[in-house]
């Protein structure tokens, strides 16, 4: 056991111990001598490859302790008197080392004591002194002072200057900062580890559970870890902000999110990203869908109840849609566009589809505000239209449009309108008719039994003309003819030709008239032929003389003839 000592300045306290009667040796001790001087610095040591440190230099030896003030004395026992920096030897307290124990109550009267020196400013306290034992009051307190080893709970703010090292700490804040950490260096570390194994962490907790800590962890990130489940997300060394694990956690929430997002580009996953890195631009890598996860085609839109996109150009009146083969777009393709016409009504428009030709962007197609379509014009005047440079309108019966082929074709040429089928290679001619369900006009490719040109009509109706030329014919001039058979004959050998034949097939026949031929004029009958081919001339006058012939007709019920001559001859009375 060391010595005890008892040092309270130069003041005096009155302390009342009871202690056996055995001798206690008691010695006042002087003064401390003055601190000898520090020593002399070492040399610097020379410099080699790498040159060692010079030795430090020896401290000074220790100043002399005073002379005792006051010989050794043995007394009886001692209750009570007046100790001025008084010192129990070692020699005598050993023997009595049991005897020496303070009790609680003595404690107590001890601690009374020193308190009331303290804080009453004892007169016998120099008043240069008061100063000193104030702020001894504040650190004697030992809820206030930083204990090197066990555990403590301090009240107060308390500020540390300078480097400290503290193996556990609790902070109890009821408002204002409960710990701050403020550095002067900007690369001094405010919280470190010396541990190898574990991380650096500072833990947030509430009711004494840690909930989240953050720290550097082993692999160098900044991590913020939820205690007891996992990283939640980290910040690694090039300052990147990372989530815990692939896609688990998310950047706001349902009801909680961020007001503004700035960003240049955002990558979705390891092949989509959306850049905006061009000004007034905003590229996207990827298939994009609005309104749907599972997106067909690089772009897709799905709405419940509005699927529509809004295109509007606020300058040109023309929203378009461009389309390009190359990168960039810069060379349009093909583009469909929204065309303001303000015609017949304001904010009328037309819908346009325009293609590149030869380095040319021209418009091909368009649908105007009344739903006329025009094709290679602009200004469509039918509900199909066509302008004069058409090369036509072609409807093929084969998949081959070049080699073999088969097809319709209606065009202009030379001023004239033509219809009609043609093909090519192992195609075939095919016939083709213009009609009705009851009512057809066959044109045929090849000659058959029923000619190359036929007109069917089936009906069940007996008062139905089957075919009729009707029309108004209103001329000054000229002669106007109804129906022409002009063919070109010009055969050989014992070929020969019927320009008109009229051969009805009859299966039954009614009780009525059966004629083949009924010439009328003003529905009056002027030449009938029967179907048995009696022949009827109906009555007339006297006609004039024909030239370069004779003229057979009926007057009055007789057949007569008159020449070219004048001369009437009567072939058979009436």
């Amino acid at each position: 056991m060391t010595d005890i000592d008892v040092s309270i300045a130069t003041t005096q306290i009155d302390v009342a111990v009871t202690v056996p009667s055995n001798n206690v040796a008691v010695t006042m001790v002087g003064s401390n001598g003055a601190t000898g001087a520090t020593g002399a610095t070492g040399s610097t040591g020379a410099v080699g490859a790498t040159g060692s440190a010079g030795s430090n230099g020896t401290n000074g030896t220790n100043g002399t302790n005073g002379s005792d003030a006051l010989a050794t004395t043995n007394a009886a026992d001692l209750t009570s008197g007046v100790l001025a920096n008084a010192r129990v030897q070692q020699s005598n307290v050993t023997q009595h080392e049991a005897a020496l124990a303070v009790s609680t109550a003595q404690q107590t009267a001890i601690d009374a004591k020193v308190a009331d020196a303290i804080n009453n400013n004892i007169t016998t306290i120099a008043p240069s002194q008061n100063a000193v034992f104030d702020a001894l009051a504040l650190k004697a307190d030992d809820n206030a002072v930083v204990k090197l080893t066990g555990d403590q709970t301090i009240a107060g703010a308390k500020t540390f200057s300078d480097a400290a090292t503290i193996q556990g700490l609790t902070v109890n804040s009821t408002g204002g900062t409960g710990f701050r950490l403020n550095s002067t260096v900007g690369a001094t570390a405010l919280i470190s580890s010396a541990l190898t194994s574990e991380p650096s962490e500072l833990g947030f907790g509430f009711g004494g559970t840690r909930f989240w800590h953050m720290g550097r962890q082993a692999d160098g990130l900044l991590s913020f870890v939820e205690s007891g489940v996992a990283v939640r997300f980290s910040i690694n060394t090039s300052g990147h902000l990372i989530p815990g694990a692939n896609a688990t956690q998310n950047f706001g929430s349902t009801t909680r999110y961020w007001l503004n997002t700035y960003t240049q580009r955002l990558f979705l996953n390891a092949t989509a990203d959306i850049n905006g890195s061009v000004a007034g631009q905003l590229n996207v890598t990827g298939a994009l869908g609005v309104g749907t996860s599972t997106v067909t085609g690089l772009f897709e839109v799905r709405g419940v109840s509005n699927g529509a996109i809004y295109l509007t150009d606020t300058v040109a009146n023309e929203a378009q849609i461009v389309f390009s083969n190359t990168t960039g777009g810069t060379n349009p393709f093909t583009r469909v566009r929204s065309v303001r016409t303000n015609s017949p009504n304001a904010f009328d428009t037309a819908l346009a589809f325009d293609t590149r030709l030869n380095g040319s962007v021209r418009e091909v197609v368009r649908f105007d505000t009344t739903g006329n379509i025009g094709l290679g014009t602009s200004a469509p005047t039918h509900t199909l239209t066509l302008p004069s440079t058409a090369t036509g309108i072609t409807l093929y019966n084969t998949a081959d449009q070049v080699t073999n082929f088969e097809r319709l074709l209606a065009s202009w040429g030379s001023n004239v309108l033509s219809i009609r089928t043609a093909f090519g290679g192992t195609g075939t001619g095919r016939n083709m008719i213009i009609g009705t369900s009851n009512v057809t006009l066959t044109m045929a490719n090849a000659e058959t039994a029923n000619g190359t040109f036929q007109l069917i009509r089936n009906t069940n109706s007996p008062t139905t003309v089957h075919t009729a030329l009707s029309g108004t014919a209103t001329h000054s001039s000229g002669l106007f003819t109804g129906l022409s058979i002009s063919n070109v004959i010009n055969q050989s050998s014992t070929a020969g030709y019927t320009m008109l034949l009229i051969n009805p097939t009859e299966t039954t026949t009614g009780s009525g008239v059966k004629n083949l031929i009924d010439a009328q004029v003003g529905g009056a009958t002027r030449f009938r032929v029967s179907n048995v081919g009696a022949t009827f001339i109906a009555n007339q006058s006297a006609p004039s003389t024909p030239t370069g012939g004779g003229v057979m007709y009926v007057e009055a019920g007789a057949l007569k003839y008159i020449g070219s001559s004048g001369t009437i001859t009567t072939i058979a009375s009436a």
